[in-house]
């Protein structure tokens, strides 16, 4: 009888070994879906810690990158254009002490029949355009300091102290070259009646003088042109009806230009040499040619 109880009270404190596996099966289950459902949301907690800092730095680098790209391309312009005017300029000029020579694209009209205002008929209006180029700007004063910079001799004409100096008198080559140009046009035998007729500027003197003075401005726009020689090529169109069309070149060309305007704006600018006050005689040093340069 004791033995039976004790049998039985066994079978209450333990559990058969397969219902026992079953159970602890069971319970492993239960903690495996529990881990595995937290296991996603653990792992995205650090992954998105570290992807959001790393799109802001990337933000910041890609901002970086665009600034310093562009900024390297504008100071690569610039002393590309600097380097340009350096290697094509014998010497410094004073024009570049106020602003920067750029370059720029520009479509040359290189028309047959259509006229510019530079064209046209000798007159006032056609006059007025030539001026407008700065071929009339009187000399100004370049201090002897920035007459050295730019090769101008030392002993070239000086205005003294008491006549708005020390300083040498110069003008731009460019605007000398237009003046030039200016004059072949109205020495042409299209104009040179009318400017004659007036008499004034050039044509006021001998006919003599006034052959040197279009020979000398003949001469110094082919040494320009020689000496800027362009490279760049002349195509040609076909013009007319299709069944006899002709041949024409084509003028109207891209080339690379200064920026004219800007360095007629500032030759305007500058102070002019005196002209009305007490003749100037050549100071200490001066160098005095025997004969007409």
């Amino acid at each position: 009888m004791d033995v039976r109880k004790a049998i039985q009270s066994l079978s209450h404190k333990y559990t058969p070994l397969g219902e026992k596996q079953q159970l602890m099966d069971g319970a492993s289950d239960t903690t495996d879906s529990s881990e595995a459902e937290e296991a996603p949301r653990r792992s995205h907690g650090p992954s998105n810690s570290w992807r959001r800092p790393f799109t802001i730095h990337l933000a910041i680098f890609c901002v970086q990158l665009v600034l310093w790209w562009g900024f390297t391309m504008i100071l690569w312009r610039s002393s590309r254009d600097q380097l340009c005017t350096a290697h094509t300029s014998r010497y410094w000029s004073p024009v570049q002490k106020d602003f920067d020579i750029t370059y720029h694209t520009e479509t040359f009209n290189g028309s047959f029949l259509n006229l510019t205002p530079w064209r046209g008929k000798a007159g006032p209006e056609t006059d007025e355009a030539w001026d407008s180029l700065g071929i009339d700007f009187h000399a100004f004063l370049l201090s002897p300091e920035e007459a050295a910079r730019a090769g101008v001799p030392s002993g070239r004409v000086m205005y003294p102290e008491e006549q708005g100096g020390p300083g040498y008198p110069v003008t731009v080559e460019v605007l000398h070259q237009l003046h030039c140009l200016n004059l072949l046009r109205q020495s042409s035998y299209l104009n040179i009646d009318y400017y004659k007729a007036q008499g004034k500027g050039p044509f006021v003197n001998s006919e003599a003088t006034l052959k040197y003075h279009i020979t000398h401005c003949l001469d110094n726009l082919r040494q320009v042109l020689m000496c800027n020689a362009d490279i760049g090529l002349v195509p040609f169109v076909w013009w007319g009806e299709e069944e006899d069309a002709h041949i024409f070149p084509d003028f109207t060309r891209q080339h690379t230009c200064r920026n004219f305007h800007d360095i007629r704006d500032w030759a305007g600018r500058q102070p002019l040499a005196p002209t009305n006050g007490p003749k100037i005689y050549p100071q200490p040093g001066a160098e005095i040619f025997p004969n007409l340069p």
